[in-house]
């Protein structure tokens, strides 16, 4: 009896210990960039269920889109130009224009702010959407315009640069993502977005890329400037040529 009890004791101490890696696990802090811009919300995105749910009213009204909450009914309508949105906290469907679409998961309230299944923003205003699961990072932007010098000889020449370095290469001129041996970038609505891996490598392929994609600056300044901002210490965006590096939370963002 006695050894039974000190087994038991010692399976809930261990519980115990094990039960803050599994809620920190829970709660890893996901990334939201619109159009390039990494976005900062009071309740930030959630993993629940395997399901990523997203602030319903600060997305929208960075897309543009109006939000109203009807605190009798739990209900929220949003509108954007002919589109109208309503939804309610505990339902598994939604209204976009009268017409029912159902949720992979209900929405709900978490600290105040409506949470809503990430695959519902794209549905709802039509914006292309794209979950990262290596960087947890959600890109939302609409679809992109390819310029007059992005031609097929463009893309097989970053692809290139990108491939010398053995990291894999997925999308088009119009999007992409590139992963691996100490490469992480992404490529979005004309915003070339790094993410800090540690490697100093890292930045210089973003600055080669980024002269390839038209920009126009030294590559070693280009990768020195990406290095301070994510050291924290540029004080804001800088500018060499016609490429503007600006800080942006975990990322550093190149635009021309």
């Amino acid at each position: 009896m006695k050894r039974k009890l000190v087994f038991l004791l010692s399976m809930l101490i261990f519980s115990i210990v094990l039960l803050p890696t599994q809620t920190q696990s829970a709660t890893q802090e996901i990334n939201v960039i619109i159009n390039g811009e990494k976005q900062e919300y009071d309740q930030p995105p959630v993993l629940q269920n395997g399901r990523t749910l997203v602030p319903l009213r600060g997305i929208f009204e960075t897309l543009g889109a109006k939000v109203n909450w009807n605190q009798v009914e739990k209900k929220v309508t949003a509108t954007k130009d002919n589109q109208m949105i309503v939804l309610t906290i505990g339902s598994y469907q939604a209204e976009i224009n009268d017409k029912l679409h159902k949720l992979d998961v209900e929405a709900k309230t978490i600290n105040y702010r409506t949470m809503v299944p990430l695959r519902f923003i794209g549905e709802a205003l039509g914006e292309d959407v794209h979950w990262e699961q290596s960087t947890k990072t959600v890109f939302i932007g609409g679809k992109i315009e390819i310029k007059p010098n992005q031609s097929s000889s463009v893309l097989a020449k970053v692809k290139s640069i990108y491939e010398n370095t053995g990291a894999k290469f997925e999308g088009d001129i119009n999007g992409y993502f590139a992963g691996g041996n100490g490469i992480n970038q992404s490529y979005v609505n004309n915003i070339l977005v790094i993410f800090n891996t540690g490697s100093f490598n890292n930045f210089t392929v973003a600055a080669q890329v980024a002269n390839k994609l038209g920009g126009s600056g030294d590559v070693s300044q280009i990768a020195a400037a990406i290095d301070t901002a994510f050291k924290g210490e540029s004080g804001g965006p800088v500018k060499v040529g016609n490429v503007s590096i600006s800080p942006s939370g975990r990322t550093v963002t190149l635009k021309w």
